[in-house]
């Protein structure tokens, strides 16, 4: 429920979301790659606030949405707007989205079992 986030986060949740994004922004990254800079611009948030890099991304992610549905108005509004740093979007994935296409279309993977139908004269 993206729509929620903030809604039900405490006050202190919102303030290590807030230093995760503080931290991401000022983190070194690619300027040549974007999804390679926001790799390493998370690497560097798990490194800094000692977490896991899945911990650090769920944080900066969480970060994007609120402050995305504060600007919306589906939140209410942080006592501190001024001290928020503006969220920036997250660039689009390299070839579009996939959700409509096979995930292993023309790589060689079967979609079915590895079990031949019907099966040959004298199996089993």
């Amino acid at each position: 429920m993206p729509e929620l986030r903030g809604v039900q986060a405490t006050p202190e949740v919102i303030e290590e979301w807030i230093r995760a994004y503080r931290i991401y922004l000022s983190a070194p990254g690619d300027p040549f790659d974007a999804k390679k800079d926001r790799t390493e611009r998370i690497n560097h948030v798990a490194h800094e606030m000692n977490l896991r890099r899945k911990q650090a991304k769920r944080r900066v992610r969480n970060y994007e949405a609120w402050y995305r549905n504060m600007k919306k108005g589906a939140v209410p509004p942080f006592e501190n707007m001024a001290s928020l740093p503006e969220a920036r979007p997250i660039p689009p994935r390299p070839g579009g989205s996939n959700s409509s296409r096979n995930r292993y279309a023309g790589q060689g993977r079967s979609q079915g079992g590895s079990q031949r139908w019907p099966p040959r004269e004298g199996s089993r």
